[in-house]
């Protein structure tokens, strides 16, 4: 683990999770993992998570979701569709 993911690690440890009801407006495979990127909460913003490969396969564009995660780590901790 690098200098750069302890830091990540204690702020996201001082803040919390971040819940956030959004939704899912693009999905990308990378050589380091598959990605989801949300809308953020102010009008432009995106946020962009890592994700395991079941929950990248199981949520499509445009789905509205609540989503729990890390800020600083960008990682997904749950995500749940809205009906």
């Amino acid at each position: 683990m690098c200098k750069y993911d302890t830091v990540n690690i204690r702020k996201d440890i001082a803040c919390g999770k971040s819940k956030l009801t959004s939704v899912l407006i693009n999905r990308d495979k990378t050589e380091h993992g598959e990605y989801l990127t949300f809308a953020g909460e102010e009008e432009g913003s995106k946020i962009r998570l890592l994700v395991t490969e079941e929950e990248y396969t199981a949520y499509a564009v445009e789905m509205k979701v609540i989503i729990t995660y890390l800020k600083h780590s960008k990682k997904l901790l749950t995500i749940a569709r809205i009906s």
